[in-house]
């Protein structure tokens, strides 16, 4: 917990940041032990409100009489959700702020969407809390989507208004990595093309007839598993959420149809999948492919940046260089590729252009977004920028969805002006923080550790 009453350069400094406590590991709570987990923790609060504390300073050694207040929540998306008591950002009711659903996110007329009533919040919450059995809760959350969280018991807090959407993860590590992973297929081993996906070739086409009917249908069987992860952005992260969906056996006789090894784990074994996809399959292509990269990689040689502002990283889109930090997405997008795509795409086919277009209408939102100090007009530039660039990706990818990132950009504005600068209420110092507490020695005990 950080003061927001100090300075922002003081508010941050670990010597300022208030460890409330630590969730044991080793994986992450259930939403039901959150809220016990949360329970101590409101209980202070609720008695810093009501009650208040006497704190002696140098200038009122007598004692000061102050009273604290929770305000915003700040946390990745997932984290948000469990901790507010809303349901889960991939399911119906995937935003916490309005009543839009997933079968609707690609609309982005920001003055149809439903908001929710805090009003209401609470009473299907407390409906929530009371249920006879599981069935019953189950309803409230398919129908409302939300649970009931223990930080309402806190009677000034507003889980429709206090719960923050994070910059670094929706913007930094979600608009710009969805952007360069997913609608460009940033990779250093693909052929690089203009983005125009074709349809999906019949099982005549000529361009299949080297393989056999078994071979195709595994390469359609892995096609129809990847279709079917659309929110993913890193190549590992999509892995993942494919082998999510698909048991040992299956893959199995995947790899025996493809005539590879069938030992291992399922890890293992879409690995080898992959690797036979490669070779056997059409070739992969990308926007970001190799060519374009190799010449974004030399530019980052001859650019010159300014000692406080870290480097883009290098070879970036290599799969050698693996998962890239927020900060490295942003430099990459705002410098290095701003100066490239520009040289490249500026005189080059309208497609690249609309493209390069698009891409400045996201650098611009990610910079407006960020700056420490903003207005209106500021707060407008950045919402317009944004419809733009969501107009953009539905014309220049037709056959991609929006995720919960882009809709979420969208409500940004609305914080902007609630709590002034992102900087304020983001999440690279907890992060940094986390980081910090992960590498202390510890012997997976609990007990007194000091920082």
């Amino acid at each position: 917990m950080v003061l927001l009453s100090l300075p922002a350069y003081l508010r941050h400094r670990i010597g300022n940041v208030y460890l409330a406590g630590v969730v044991p590991g080793p994986s992450k709570p259930s939403l039901d032990q959150i809220n016990k987990l949360l329970t101590h923790l409101v209980d202070d609060l609720e008695s810093l409100w009501l009650t208040g504390a006497i704190f002696k300073t140098p200038s009122c050694p007598g004692g000061l009489h102050v009273r604290c207040a929770l305000i915003p929540l700040v946390c990745d998306m997932p984290a948000a959700h469990e901790v507010a008591g809303f349901s889960s950002y991939n399911s119906s009711h995937f935003c916490r702020i309005c009543l839009l659903t997933l079968s609707d996110i690609d609309n982005i007329d920001v003055n149809s969407w439903p908001l929710r009533s805090f009003d209401n919040h609470i009473v299907e919450a407390l409906k929530w809390r009371d249920a006879a059995d599981e069935a019953e809760r189950a309803e409230i959350v398919d129908t409302h989507g939300l649970r009931y969280s223990v930080l309402l018991r806190l009677s000034y807090w507003n889980a429709v208004l206090f719960t923050v959407i994070d910059s670094m993860h929706a913007l930094l590590l979600g608009l710009l990595e969805t952007h360069c992973r997913t609608l460009w297929g940033m990779s250093d081993k693909s052929e690089d093309f203009d983005g125009v996906r074709q349809p999906h070739r019949a099982e005549n086409d000529p361009t299949n007839s080297h393989l056999s009917p078994e071979h195709q249908s595994v390469l359609e069987a892995m096609a129809s598993l990847e279709s079917r992860v659309k929110t993913s952005t890193s190549p590992e992260d999509k892995a993942r959420k494919v082998l999510q969906k698909i048991n040992l056996e299956s893959l199995k006789d995947l790899c025996r149809k493809a005539s590879v090894s069938f030992d291992g784990t399922k890890r293992h074994l879409w690995e080898s999948l992959k690797k036979w996809q490669g070779l056997t399959g059409p070739a992969r292509k990308a926007v970001l492919g190799k060519s374009t990269l190799t010449t974004i990689w030399s530019d980052q040689k001859t650019i010159t940046t300014p000692s406080w502002l870290g480097r883009a990283p290098k070879f970036a889109g290599s799969t050698s260089h693996g998962k890239l930090k927020a900060d490295e997405w942003r430099n990459l997008c705002s410098i290095s590729l701003v100066y490239s795509l520009t040289k490249l795409w500026s005189n080059s086919e309208e497609r690249y252009q609309q493209m390069l277009e698009n891409f400045m209408h996201l650098i611009t939102m990610i910079n407006m977004s960020h700056l420490r100090i903003i207005d209106h007009e500021t707060i407008e530039l950045y919402r317009s920028s944004t419809l733009a660039y969501l107009a953009g990706v539905k014309t220049l990818f037709r056959e991609q969805t929006l995720v919960p990132n882009h809709h979420a950009a969208l409500h940004l504005p609305d914080l902007l002006k609630r709590f002034g600068p992102v900087h304020a209420w983001r999440t690279f110092a907890f992060e940094r923080y986390n980081g910090i507490m992960q590498s202390l020695n510890h012997n997976s005990r609990i007990g007194v550790c000091l920082l």
